[in-house]
């Protein structure tokens, strides 16, 4: 954090903060946006200590700081949006088995609908992949063995995947 003994630092500061909130809710990380939000308030709050000597600065002020805590509340809420599970399905793969490709694992899954995969958080069709060994499921072969180019012919490492299609619950 800059050093905040100036009232402009802590604007500063604040503005940085919540810019960096405003980048995670327009990427979806919701998590992060709330706690930049938090500290983006906070730090504007302290701001606003400041200004009781500029009462209609202060008022627009105390508007913004109202819609960022509006939005953190409205994100908290879908964060904490449950969801009901409508199907769920296991595949067991043994050690030094062969036949399981990406694209056999997420047959069904994957279309051509589908232009983005992001694989560190699930997402917006409320897909869960669970792979017990993230995507480090094959062995190492030798360059000129059947595997080396087709996963569907190398060995696999023994881990469970479980795949469960869900939707948002409703009250």
């Amino acid at each position: 954090m800059a050093n905040s003994s100036t009232p402009e630092a802590l604007f500063d500061e604040a503005r940085k903060v919540l810019h960096i909130a405003a980048k995670y809710d327009a990427e979806k990380q919701y998590g992060q946006a709330v706690d930049n939000y938090i500290i983006g308030i906070s730090l504007l709050m302290k701001y606003l200590d400041n200004m009781k000597s500029k009462p209609l600065e202060a008022s627009k002020l105390e508007k913004q700081i109202d819609s960022y805590m509006r939005r953190a509340e409205d994100l908290k809420k879908l964060i904490k949006k449950p969801i009901v599970v409508e199907s769920a399905h296991q595949r067991i793969i043994e050690e030094d088995s062969v036949g399981h490709s990406y694209e056999n694992i997420f047959k069904g899954l994957l279309n051509e609908k589908i232009t983005f995969v992001r694989i560190e958080e699930p997402l917006d069709d409320y897909v869960i992949v669970k792979m017990g060994r993230g995507l480090d499921i094959y062995k190492k072969v030798d360059q000129f063995s059947l595997g080396a180019c087709d996963f569907n012919m190398r060995p696999c490492r023994s881990c469970k995947i479980e795949i469960m299609r869900t939707t948002p619950a409703t009250k």
